[in-house]
C-alpha cells in the first residue's frame, strides 16, 4: 500500500506562491526570509521603490490570501491521506496472513522437491532417476570434450611458438614476439601438474631469455641516449614477458655505471687504498702528493649522485609506472652495491686514525646528513608527501641492514616503557611519536643511507672517552705543569702553564658537546656528561699526582735545619726578620701562592663550563618535548629517518631519561619550586671532586713549605741525648735550687717558629687565594669556621670558645658540596691558617716524632714533659686547642708511677700510657 505524499509543488502552481522553500532549511533560514523573498520578487508590485508603504501593503494582502488558499488545499490533501490510511490498515492484515499462507505452500513444494533429487523416490519414479543420471553423464562428457579441445588448441600453438617467436626476433618485432609469448605464459596454467608443465616451462624461459638478450643492446642504447619513448616501449615489452626486474637492473645498471666507477676507483689516503707512485712514496694526508680522505670524498660523491637522482626525477615518472619505489630502489641498489661498501670504508678510517677517528667520522655523517635532507626534497617533488608509498617495492632478496634493523627495533621494544620514557607519559619514546608512526616515518631510502654509520653512533661515547684522552694526552705530553713549583719566587711558570693547559682541556671538553649534537643528535648526551667527568677528573689526578711528587721531591733541611740564602741581603733581611726561610722557599712559598690561587680560578671555569653544559642539556630536552608534542617536527639539517634511527638504537636509554627528566621539569616548572628540587646541583660531580682534591693538594704544599723549618727542627728530636740523661747536669760543688724546667733548644725555636707566622701572613692577610677553600685545610671543620668567624667580639690572639678542629678526608667521587661560608674577614683567614698549621706541627709531633723515642730516663721525661707543655702553651697562644693525644702524652710523663688514673681516658689514653711506661723502663 501506498499513500500520496503532499503535493506542494500542486498548490504552489495553484495559488502562484513556490511552498517548496518552507520545506527546505538550506534555501531559507526562516519563514521571515521566505516572506521577504516572495515580497521582493513580486511582479505585480509594479513599485521598485522598496520603501512604498502602500505597494507593500498590497503585495502582503494579496500574500495572505494567497497562502490562506494553499492552507486550505493542504487541509483538504491531508485529510484524503487519513482516509487512505484508515481504510488500507484493516486489508494489511489479511495480505500478511495471505502471504504467510504461500510461504509454507512453498516450503512444503520445496521439500518434496529436494527428496525426489536426493533419490528417495528412486523406488516410486525410476524413470525420472535415470533421465537425470544420463543428463549428468553428458555433461561431464561435454565438458571433458571441451578441456580436450583446448588442450589441442594450446598443442598446436606450442608447436608452433619456438619458431613464430624466433622469426619475429629476426624481424626485430619485439613487441608480437612479447605479445605472443605472453599469450603462451597465460596457457601455462593448463599443463600445471602434468608432465609436459617442465619442459614447456623451460621453453618459455629459454624464448624469454632470446627475447631480453636481443634487446638488450638496443635498451642500454636507448638508456644511455635519454630516448624516453624507446625506454618507455622497452619496459612494456619487458612488463609482458614478466622481465620488470630485469629492466630495471638494465636502468639503473646504465645510469649509475659512472658514479659506481668513481667510487671503485677512488684513492683515499685513511682508507688504505692510496697507490704508491713510481718514487715509492705515499704522501701524508692533506700533502701536494696525498689522496684525498673519506670525508672529502664523501661530499663529491654525493653531489654527483644528487645530481643524477634530480635527473632522474624527471625521466623515472614517464618511464616506470610507480615512480616513487622505482626511485627510492635505484637509491637502495646504488648505496649497497658500492665495492668496497661505506662500512668497509669506515672501519679503514677507524684503524687510520684510530682514538682521533671521531671528527673524520662526523665529517662523513655530516655529508651524509646534507645528502639526505636533499634526497628528501627530492622524494617530495616526486609527490610522496606521506613519506612512504603504498605501491610496493621491487622485489627484493632480505639483505644484511634488514636483518639488523629488525633486530635493533626488536632490543629497543626490550627496554620497555621504563627504560625509554621521559617521565612526562606521554609515550614509550623521548622523542617522535607512537611505534607505528616511526615505522612509516623511518623511510627504506633513509635506512640505506644511515645504517652505515648507526653502529658508530651507537659506540660514541667510547669514541669520545678515547678522542678526548688523546687530545688531553697531546697537551700535557712531556710537560711536567708541577715542575716549576721549587724555585724563584718571580717564576709563575707552574701556574701559568697550568691555566693555559686547563683552558684547552675545557676547550676540548666543550668540543665534545658539539661533536655529540653533530654525530647523534643529542642522545648521546649521557655518554657524553659521563665521559667528560672522568676524563676532567683523570686531568685533575694527573697534575695532582704530579704536585704530590714534588712536593715529596722538594729539597729538604740541613741536618741542622739551617736555611741557605743565595746573597748576604737575604740573609740579613731574614734575620732581622726572625723567619728561617731560604730564597728557594720563600720562591716556592709564593709560587704554591699562586697556584692556589688558580686554584679558584679553575673552579670557577669548572663551574661556567657546568652551566653551560646544563644550558645545552637544556635546549636539548625542549628540543626532544617538542618532537613528541609534534610528530612532524623534525631536527634542522637531518631527516626524521635519522632520528627514528637514534631513537631505536641504544643510545635511547634509561640513563638519558634520568639526565633530561629533571632539566626538563626544572624548565618547565618555574612556578613549582618542588620541580626544581631534583636537578642535580653538578653535572659533573666527579670532577668537581677532583679539582677539590687538586686544591686540598696545593694547601698541603703550601703547609708543607711553611712548616718546612720547624719540621726540620723537629727531624733529630727524638735523638737528643738530653733523653738518656740521668739528672740534670751542675757545677761540681755549687748548690743550685731546682726550679722548673726549660724548654730544649728544638723546641724553643719550633715555639718561635710558630710566634713568627703570623708575620708571614701580614702581608698576604687580603689575598683571596688564602680564602678560596678554607674548608678543605687540614683540622677545619667549616661549622667550627661559621662560629669562629660569627664571634666578632673576640679579638684575634684571644682565646675564643671554639671547639676543636678536625682533619677530614673525602673522596672526590662522594665529595659533597658544603654550603657557601659567609664572607670572612683578613683576621679570620689568618687564624684559621694558623690554627690549621699548628694543629699539623702537632699532629706531626704525637704521630710521628714522639713514637719514635726508644728511651726516656727520669730526668728525660721531665724535660719532655717540660716541652710538651710548652708547645702546648705556645698554641693556645695561637688561639688554638692542644689535641687530646699531646694532653695524653704530658699527663703520662708527669705521672710518678706511670699509671693512668683507673676509670678515666680511652683507648687513645691507654695506648699512649703503655708506650711511656715502656720507654722509661717499667714493667705491666
Amino acid at each position: 500500500m501506498t499513500t500520496t505524499p503532499l503535493p506542494v509543488s500542486t498548490s504552489s502552481s495553484s495559488t502562484g506562491l513556490d511552498l517548496s522553500g518552507l520545506t527546505d532549511d538550506d534555501t531559507f533560514e526562516s519563514e521571515a526570509t521566505w516572506l521577504n523573498e516572495i515580497l521582493s520578487s513580486d511582479p505585480s508590485s509594479g513599485n521598485t521603490d522598496p520603501t512604498s508603504l502602500a505597494s507593500l501593503d498590497s503585495s502582503l494582502a494579496r500574500t495572505l490570501a494567497l497562502l490562506e488558499v494553499a492552507t486550505a488545499d493542504t487541509s483538504a490533501l491531508v485529510d484524503r491521506t487519513i482516509d487512505d490510511i484508515s481504510r488500507g490498515v484493516p486489508r494489511l492484515t489479511f495480505d500478511l496472513q495471505l502471504m504467510r499462507e504461500n510461504a509454507l505452500l512453498l516450503r512444503s513444494t520445496l521439500d518434496a522437491i529436494r527428496k525426489r533429487a536426493s533419490g528417495t523416490g528412486l523406488s516410486e519414479d525410476s524413470q525420472v532417476s535415470k533421465v537425470m543420471e544420463r543428463l549428468r553423464v553428458l555433461d561431464l562428457v561435454k565438458a571433458r570434450m571441451e578441456a580436450a579441445r583446448d588442450v589441442l588448441r594450446e598443442a598446436e600453438s606450442w608447436s608452433t611458438l619456438e619458431s613464430e617467436v624466433t622469426q619475429l626476433v629476426g624481424e626485430q618485432a619485439y613487441a608480437k614476439a612479447a605479445e605472443r609469448l605472453e599469450e603462451a605464459s597465460r596457457s601455462m596454467v593448463v599443463f600445471q601438474n602434468t608432465a609436459e608443465f617442465e619442459g614447456r616451462r623451460a621453453l618459455m624461459v629459454s624464448l624469454q631469455n632470446q627475447l631480453e638478450a636481443s634487446l638488450s643492446a638496443s635498451l642500454v642504447a636507448a638508456i644511455n641516449g635519454r630516448d624516453v619513448k624507446a625506454c618507455k616501449n622497452y619496459y612494456a615489452i619487458f612488463s609482458q614477458i614478466q622481465r620488470e626486474a630485469e629492466f630495471t637492473a638494465y636502468y639503473f645498471g646504465s645510469r649509475r655505471a659512472k658514479l659506481v666507477e668513481s667510487w671503485t676507483d677512488a684513492s683515499l689516503d685513511d682508507c688504505g687504498e692510496r697507490k704508491i707512485n713510481s718514487e715509492g712514496y705515499n704522501g701524508n694526508p692533506g700533502d701536494a702528493n696525498g689522496g684525498a680522505r673519506l670525508s672529502q670524498f664523501l661530499v663529491k660523491f654525493y653531489a654527483d649522485l644528487h645530481s643524477l637522482l634530480n635527473e632522474e626525477r624527471t625521466y623515472v615518472p614517464v618511464i616506470f609506472p610507480s615512480p616513487f619505489p622505482t626511485l627510492t630502489a635505484f637509491i637502495i641498489t646504488t648505496l649497497e652495491g658500492l665495492t668496497p661498501t661505506l662500512p668497509h670504508r669506515l672501519s679503514a678510517i677507524s684503524t687510520y686514525h684510530g682514538s682521533r677517528v671521531l671528527p673524520e667520522l662526523i665529517l662523513a655523517y655530516r655529508a651524509t646528513e646534507d645528502f639526505a635532507v636533499m634526497v628528501d626534497r627530492i622524494m617530495s617533488k616526486l609527490g610522496d608527501s606521506q613519506s612512504t608509498s603504498s605501491t610496493p617495492l621491487p622485489p627484493q632478496t632480505p639483505s644484511k641492514r634488514d636483518r639488523r634493523l629488525s633486530k635493533r627495533m626488536s632490543t629497543s621494544k626490550r627496554f620497555g616503557s621504563r627504560s625509554i620514557s621521559f617521565g612526562s607519559g606521554s609515550g614509550p619514546h623521548l622523542m617522535g611519536i607512537s611505534n607505528g608512526g616511526e615505522e612509516e616515518a623511518l623511510r627504506p631510502w633513509e635506512t640505506a643511507i644511515f645504517e652505515p654509520f648507526l653502529d658508530w653512533q651507537v659506540e660514541y661515547p667510547s669514541l669520545e672517552r678515547s678522542f678526548l684522552a688523546a687530545e688531553i694526552a697531546r697537551e700535557t705530553e712531556g710537560n711536567d705543569l708541577m715542575a716549576y713549583l721549587v724555585g724563584s719566587s718571580r717564576d709563575d711558570g707552574a701556574e701559568r702553564a697550568l691555566w693555559e693547559h686547563t683552558v684547552n682541556v675545557f676547550g676540548f671538553a666543550d668540543d665534545a658537546i658539539t661533536r655529540n649534537l653533530q654525530l647523534t643528535h643529542g642522545f648521546g648526551a649521557a655518554g657524553m656528561v659521563e665521559v667528560l667527568d672522568g676524563q676532567l677528573v683523570s686531568y685533575f689526578d694527573q697534575r695532582r699526582s704530579e704536585l704530590m711528587r714534588v712536593r715529596k721531591g722538594a729539597p729538604t733541611r740541613s741536618r741542622k735545619g739551617q736555611p741557605q740564602y743565595s746573597t748576604e741581603e737575604e740573609e740579613e733581611e731574614a734575620a732581622l726578620e726572625g723567619l728561617e726561610y731560604s730564597s728557594e722557599d720563600w720562591g716556592t712559598f709564593q709560587s704554591g701562592l699562586r697556584l692556589l690561587g688558580r686554584c679558584r680560578t679553575i673552579t670557577e671555569l669548572l663551574t661556567t663550563f657546568d652551566g653551560k653544559l646544563r644550558s645545552r642539556l637544556t635546549t636539548l630536552a625542549h628540543t626532544m618535548q617538542e618532537a613528541r608534542r609534534d610528530p612532524s617536527y623534525t631536527i634542522p639539517g637531518t631527516t626524521r629517518g635519522a632520528v627514528t634511527m637514534l631513537r631505536q638504537s641504544g643510545l635511547n636509554s634509561i640513563e638519558l631519561a634520568e639526565l633530561l627528566e629533571p632539566l626538563e621539569k626544572a624548565a618547565d616548572g618555574g612556578a613549582f619550586p618542588s620541580k626544581a628540587q631534583s636537578v642535580p646541583k653538578d653535572l659533573l660531580p666527579k670532577a668537581r671532586g677532583a679539582t677539590t682534591e687538586f686544591t686540598r693538594a696545593t694547601q698541603l704544599f703550601l703547609h708543607d713549605t711553611i712548616l718546612a723549618p720547624l719540621l726540620a727542627h723537629l727531624a733529630d728530636y727524638a735523638t737528643l741525648p738530653v733523653w738518656s740523661t740521668a739528672t740534670e747536669q751542675r757545677p761540681a760543688g755549687v748548690a743550685i735550687p731546682t726550679f722548673s724546667l726549660s724548654p730544649t733548644e728544638t723546641i724553643s725555636r719550633v715555639g718561635e717558629g710558630l710566634f713568627n707566622l703570623p708575620r708571614l701572613f701580614e702581608v698576604y692577610a687580603n689575598d683571596d687565594a688564602l680564602t678560596f677553600s678554607i674548608t678543605t685545610l687540614p683540622f677545619v671543620d667549616a661549622e667550627s669556621l661559621r662560629a669562629l668567624h660569627g664571634d666578632l667580639s673576640s679579638p684575634l690572639g684571644a682565646p675564643p670558645t671554639t671547639p676543636r678542629m678536625h682533619s677530614h678526608r673525602l673522596s672526590a667521587t662522594t665529595l659533597p658540596t658544603p654550603p657557601p661560608l659567609p664572607d670572612l674577614t683578613p683576621e679570620t683567614v689568618i687564624s684559621t691558617w694558623l690554627s690549621s698549621l699548628t694543629l699539623s706541627l702537632l699532629s706531626h709531633l704525637t704521630t710521628t716524632i714522639l713514637p719514635t723515642f726508644s728511651r726516656l730516663s727520669r730526668h728525660g721525661a721531665a724535660q719532655l714533659a717540660s716541652d710538651l707543655s710548652y708547645i702546648s702553651n705556645v698554641a693556645r697562644a695561637l688561639d688554638v686547642e692542644s689535641p687530646e693525644e699531646l694532653e695524653y702524652w704530658r699527663e703520662a710523663l708527669e705521672a710518678e708511677d706511670g699509671a693512668r688514673r683507673e676509670g678515666e681516658g680511652g683507648e687513645k689514653e691507654k695506648a699512649v700510657f703503655d708506650r711511656v711506661s715502656r720507654i722509661r723502663g717499667r714493667r705491666g
